[in-house]
């Protein structure tokens, strides 16, 4: 096969070919943008074939670099593209370099498939034509951003690149059962999780309304989106109540799916863990889509005109994460002297902070030999109990009336209890704790 790739005659072929691919794609531009397709002024499909065409052919004779006809034919691609830019600035009055850059790469391209790096210089054509084609998405996306969310992601960048690989890898001193760095690295996972949905709200969230916004929100932090909701029901008392209610019941069932997300992700290796989370969360999930089908159903579904968006990153949520995560991993190892209870206390408090970092602790808790696997689905199940109930708090602390405040109260009501029905189920065990 390789011997075949390398044959001159193929060569030619893939030459003209590979520069053809983002010829065709500069030729669809042209037409897209109603402009005059003509040859001579805006080089298409074989003027790009052309010129890598040339620069293959152009290193098929032995010498490499050093031989005349790849430095002549070096050149007058150059002298070429410069005459045509300068022609085109001229004429157009228009000082686009895209596609002088375009031309240059694809005789860079022919050279390559020429000195025979096939697979690369066919990579190269396909990545190039791609950035080209999404040029129209890039520049509306860069249109639309606002100065916070350049600096977020720059702080992002920040955290990756130059603090993370000095964060030490060590232990707690105390209990050995914290790294920092898998500290550090929870907290830029939050952030980098906020900044993306922040960016997916600010583009699909006022347009799609209130359920978007709650289903996307919580794949971050639903408490921050219960909040949000339950304020802005105090500017909207209308029917939108209802509306609210029912996107807070959507933001508890996105956090159950979640936990199963992060579980599948975090804790593969386990078959034992995931067939008991998931046969319990996948129940309830299954029950609260069925209740927010039913909910949704023949429901209004007006456009917000407006959701007021925070700032990109979420360092007050991360921050709380990560506190929780530690407090929570030295719960379960202070309260192994107390027995079972101590878990249950652990997954409850921890739950009403972040059921997140309750996962994360009894993963690390299991997978160091802690806990067993039923008393890490106890903890789960209680911490994911107790974020369900939570979201009555955050609606009220956010200014929620009486009557979202009922909605939520029987919603979390019905949850919980499947939820704790189905895991007692489950794991065969009652009340009492094993």
């Amino acid at each position: 096969m390789d011997s075949f790739l390398n044959q001159n005659l193929v060569k030619i072929i893939l030459g003209f070919i590979v520069g053809g691919i983002i010829g065709l794609e500069r030729q669809f531009f042209v037409v897209k943008e109603q402009e005059r397709i003509d040859d001579e002024v805006r080089p298409g499909v074989r003027t790009f074939g052309l010129l890598s065409l040339t620069g293959t052919i152009s290193v098929l004779i032995p010498g490499g670099y050093a031989n005349p006809l790849f430095i002549f034919s070096m050149v007058g691609v150059l002298v070429i593209l410069g005459i045509w830019t300068v022609a085109r600035v001229m004429q157009a009055q228009e000082l686009g370099i895209t596609t002088s850059i375009s031309l240059v790469i694809s005789f860079v391209i022919g050279v390559m498939i020429g000195l025979g790096e096939i697979i690369l210089g066919i990579t190269l054509s396909v990545f190039v034509t791609f950035v080209l084609s999404v040029k129209e998405r890039v520049k509306d996306l860069i249109i639309g951003l606002e100065y916070k969310e350049i600096t977020s992601a720059l702080h992002i960048g920040i955290l990756v690149l130059l603090l993370f690989p000095i964060i030490p890898d060590v232990e707690d001193p105390f209990f050995e059962v914290l790294n920092l760095r898998s500290l550090f690295f929870f907290l830029v996972l939050i952030l980098s999780v906020s900044f993306l949905s922040y960016v997916i709200l600010k583009r699909m969230g006022v347009r799609q309304g209130l359920p978007t916004f709650a289903a996307l929100g919580a794949l971050v932090n639903s408490e921050a989106v219960t909040t949000n909701l339950a304020k802005f029901s105090k500017v909207k008392k209308d029917e939108r109540n209802i509306l609210i209610a029912n996107s807070i019941l959507l933001a508890n069932l996105i956090m159950i799916m979640r936990i199963i997300l992060l579980s599948l992700i975090f804790a593969w290796q386990d078959l034992q863990f995931l067939l008991d989370i998931g046969s319990i969360l996948g129940a309830v999930s299954l029950f609260g889509i069925i209740l927010v089908s039913i909910r949704y159903t023949g429901g209004e579904k007006k456009v917000v005109e407006k959701i007021e968006l925070q700032s990109p990153l979420a360092y007050k949520t991360a921050l709380r994460f990560v506190f929780t995560f530690a407090i929570v991993s030295f719960t379960v190892v202070t309260l192994q002297q107390v027995g079972d209870w101590g878990y249950v206390i652990a997954g409850l408090i921890g739950g009403f902070l972040s059921n997140t970092a309750v996962l994360f602790s009894s993963l690390s808790s299991l997978q160091g030999g802690v806990i067993s696997v039923n008393k890490s689905i106890i903890m789960i199940t209680l911490g994911t109990a107790a974020a369900i109930a939570n979201k009555l708090i955050y609606a009220s602390v956010g200014g929620a009336d009486r009557r979202i405040l009922s909605r939520i109260a029987i919603d979390v009501l019905i949850l919980v209890s499947i939820l704790l029905f189905v895991s007692f189920w489950a794991l065969g065990i009652h009340f009492h704790l094993l």
